[in-house]
């Protein structure tokens, strides 16, 4: 057998006593060590190595690494013999796949996001600029990212993206308003070098476009999947102005662009189940 795994996400706290596994369908708890065990011997489940060998690379007994696997089952994240079987998968079944995981890591964008930092006033004001800074630098590359894309498109692909190109000019100009509101001169923000790991960012995305046009829509799925109401985006500007004395009003600007799914992430809670052996896991929570 040579194991090769699904999507897979785990939030572990090594405090408590169970671990989140979350996959494209459901959400389950796992007993925390056997969470830990599954970490150390995960990275080789590629479908490169047999069980003995991700057993000896791992450092786990062989028969802790089978039943792992076999307790994962349910979960379904190892793919089986059967999963593929030389089948032509429908375009219905791949575009549902490729959603659910935009939707998987959407809410890891937005549980992760360093705004929830910002709310909590755990970062200095310092970081806040320099934040809203890097975040000017890259939604005015996006839509030159995209185009990039469109360039290795054919057909209506091609035309969806360069409209979404369009679409996205231009909202750099909203946060530079804000950065400006928050002390800032508009030759400083317009002048200044984005960090390296931004730039990075936009040859990531150029490289993975340019190989996959359509994955331009997939990233687009993933980093502006919320929509918050106004109720929230308040919250999240009185909070600045609780913790770094910012006007209520300089954020107006910045929470008029369709950015603002970026502003407010929440985080979410589950019950806790600890169901976990050779032949079972259950499921805490299903989502459709």
């Amino acid at each position: 057998m040579f194991p090769k795994l699904k999507e897979n996400v785990w939030h572990i706290d090594p405090q408590q006593d169970t671990a989140l596994l979350i996959t494209s369908r459901n959400r389950f708890q796992v007993p925390t060590f056997a969470a830990l065990q599954f970490l150390r011997m995960r990275s080789y489940c590629t479908g490169w190595h047999s069980v003995e060998d991700v057993a000896c690379k791992s450092g786990l007994p062989l028969e802790d690494v089978n039943a792992l696997l076999g307790s994962l089952a349910p979960a379904r994240i190892v793919y089986s013999g059967t999963d593929e079987g030389g089948r032509k998968l429908s375009t219905e079944h791949v575009r549902d796949v490729l959603l659910r995981a935009c939707g998987i890591w959407s809410d890891e964008l937005r549980i992760s996001y360093i705004g929830n930092e910002f709310a909590q006033g755990a970062l200095p004001k310092s970081v806040l600029i320099g934040w809203l800074l890097e975040m000017y630098h890259y939604i005015r590359d996006f839509p030159d990212a995209i185009e990039h894309g469109a360039a290795h498109a054919n057909g209506k692909l091609r035309d969806v993206l360069r409209r979404y190109a369009d679409e996205e000019r231009g909202h750099e100009g909203f946060v530079l308003q804000t950065l400006v509101n928050l002390g800032m001169s508009k030759v400083e923000v317009t002048t200044s070098i984005p960090l390296l790991s931004t730039r990075l960012v936009g040859f990531l995305m150029r490289e993975l476009f340019e190989l996959e046009p359509a994955s331009a829509l997939m990233v687009a799925a993933v980093i502006e999947a919320q929509e918050f109401d106004e109720q929230q985006i308040a919250g999240f500007k009185a909070r600045l102005h609780e913790h770094y004395d910012v006007d209520v009003r300089a954020f107006d600007p910045y929470s008029g662009t369709r950015r603002s799914t970026f502003l407010l992430g929440t985080p979410r809670s589950w019950p806790r189940i600890s169901i976990w052996s050779r032949s079972t896991m259950r499921t805490c929570s299903t989502r459709s």
